[in-house]
């Protein structure tokens, strides 16, 4: 997926949860359709899925393991690597707290030390993803 174009992968990435969906949906659809006196075990069959297929779709968006929507995050923020820089963009805040929590030093912490390879210093904020590939170290 990573030679495919953008709009390529998004629509790989977002297919399974669309197919929950769709599962859950035709199920609803199907016990509406049932009426209540025909086919009992088919009815509990149709909720049963359609919450089975409901109860997955929490499991997908879970960014911080690297699911579906992990991978829309990373590609929609431009980032080759999102678990890695979230990482050093998480160590560079926390030096900055802890610079600002010990009083009395002036030398703080510059994302560049943190964040390689991104624009640091450009616009005076830092960035959250960099462009370029994740450092060997």
């Amino acid at each position: 997926m990573w030679a495919a174009p953008r709009r390529t992968r998004l629509t790989v990435y977002l297919a399974g949860t669309a197919v929950n969906l769709v599962i859950a949906a035709g199920c609803l659809l199907a016990r509406a359709a049932i009426p209540a006196g025909h086919a009992h075990d088919l009815l509990a069959a149709a909720t049963l899925l359609a919450l089975l297929a409901l109860l997955l779709i929490p499991t997908e968006l879970l960014v911080f393991m690297r699911t579906d929507a992990y991978y829309v995050v990373q590609d929609l923020a431009g980032c080759t690597n999102l678990y890695a820089d979230g990482s050093a963009y998480a160590r560079y805040r926390a030096k900055l707290l802890w610079h600002g929590l010990s009083r009395g030093r002036v030398d703080r912490p510059t994302p560049a030390a943190h964040c390689p390879g991104t624009n640091a210093g450009r616009y005076g904020r830092t960035p959250l993803c960099s462009s370029a590939a994740p450092s060997p170290a």
